[in-house]
C-alpha cells in the first residue's frame, strides 16, 4: 500500500504529546497531576475499547473511504482538545482522537502485513510504525517546545494540521482498490477473545505496554524532579525518541520468524531495568540512563506484539 507517513506521525504525536505538555495543562485547568494523567490513560483506554469495536462495525466499508473518515475524525478530536474551555471537554477530544487512532492501527496493520511475504510481516508492521517512532523522536519534543514557548493548545492545532496534510496526501496516494477483510461472522469477536492463544496475546500486549507507560506518562515531571531544565527536557525527549526508533527497527527484524520467543526475551530484559528504576529513577544521570534504556526496550516489542496478536487471531 502506498501511504503517506504524516498521519502515523500525527497519531504518534497526539498519543504522547500529553506527556510533554502535562505541566501546562495542570496550570491551565488547575487540576492535580493524577487528574492530568487521565489525558494519557483515558486516551489509551479509548484506543483499547475503540479498536475492536469500530473495526467490527466498519468491516464492510471500503478501506480507502474508511481511512479518510478516520483521519477526519482524528482532526476533529484534536481541534476539540485544542479549544477545550474545561478539562472534561479536553478529555472528550482525546477520546474522539483515540477512537480514530485505534481503528487506524487495526486497519493499517492488517493491510501492511497482507501485502508482503509471511516472513517479512513484522518488518512491514515496523515500517508502518515508522511514523509513530519519528513522532516520538521529533513530534513530541517539538510539541513540548511549542507548548513551553507558545501554548499547549497550539501544539494540538499543529497536530491537527499535520493530520490534514495526511488526509490530503492519502486521498491522492492511497489506491482505491485495497483488500477487504474477511466478513466478520456474528459472535466471532467473542470467540476470538475466549480462545486461549488470543487471551495470551492480549495479556502479553497489556504487560508489554503496562511496564513502561506509567513511567513515560509522567516523564516530564520525572525529568523535572531529577533537576533538568525545560530546555534540557526537550533534548531528553529527542534522545528518548531516538532510542524508541532504534528499538522499533531492531524489534521488527528479530521478530519476523518467532515473535513470541523474541517477546519473552525482551520482557526478560526489561525486568531488571524496571527494578533498578525503583531505586535509581530519582538520580539525575543514572535515572536518565534508565529512561533511555527503557525507550530502547519498550518499543522493541511493538512489531512482535502486533504480529503475534494477528497470528493468534
Amino acid at each position: 500500500m502506498t501511504q503517506d507517513d504524516s498521519f502515523p506521525f500525527a497519531i504518534g504525536s497526539t498519543e504522547f504529546i500529553s506527556v510533554g505538555v502535562m505541566p501546562l495543562i495542570i496550570k491551565t485547568f488547575h487540576v492535580s497531576l493524577a487528574t492530568a494523567g487521565l489525558t494519557v490513560s483515558v486516551y489509551a483506554a479509548s484506543v483499547m475499547i475503540g479498536a475492536p469495536v469500530f473495526t467490527s462495525l466498519t468491516s464492510r466499508i471500503p478501506r480507502k473511504a474508511l481511512l479518510l473518515s478516520i483521519m477526519i475524525t482524528f482532526i476533529i478530536g484534536n481541534l476539540i482538545t485544542a479549544i477545550a474551555p474545561i478539562f472534561p471537554i479536553l478529555l472528550s477530544g482525546r477520546v474522539v482522537a483515540a477512537f480514530a487512532h485505534g481503528l487506524f492501527m487495526s486497519v493499517a496493520t492488517v493491510i501492511a502485513a497482507s501485502v508482503v511475504y509471511p516472513m517479512k510481516r513484522a518488518s512491514a508492521i515496523a515500517t508502518m510504525f515508522t511514523g509513530l517512532t519519528v513522532a516520538t523522536v521529533t513530534g513530541v519534543p517539538l510539541g513540548t517546545f511549542i507548548g513551553q514557548h507558545a501554548s499547549w493548545r497550539i501544539s494540538f492545532v499543529v497536530i491537527a494540521v499535520i493530520g490534514l496534510i495526511g488526509l490530503i496526501s492519502n486521498a491522492i496516494l492511497v489506491p482505491k482498490e485495497l483488500p477487504m477483510p474477511a466478513k466478520i461472522q456474528r459472535g466471532s469477536l467473542m470467540r476470538m477473545i475466549k480462545a486461549p492463544v488470543v487471551l495470551l496475546s492480549l495479556i502479553v500486549t497489556a504487560d508489554g505496554y503496562g511496564v513502561s507507560f506509567p513511567v513515560y506518562s509522567y516523564m516530564t515531571t520525572i525529568i523535572a524532579n531529577q533537576g533538568w531544565s525545560d530546555s534540557a527536557s526537550v533534548i531528553i525527549l529527542i534522545a528518548y525518541g531516538l532510542a524508541v526508533a532504534v528499538g522499533n527497527t531492531v524489534g521488527g527484524r528479530v521478530a519476523n520468524a518467532k515473535p513470541l520467543k523474541v517477546l519473552m526475551m525482551m520482557f526478560a530484559a526489561m525486568i531488571p531495568m524496571m527494578l533498578l528504576m525503583l531505586v535509581g529513577l530519582q538520580a539525575q544521570i543514572f535515572g536518565l540512563i534508565l529512561i533511555l534504556i527503557m525507550g530502547l526496550l519498550a518499543f522493541m516489542n511493538v512489531p512482535g506484539l502486533q504480529l503475534f496478536t494477528m497470528q493468534a487471531a
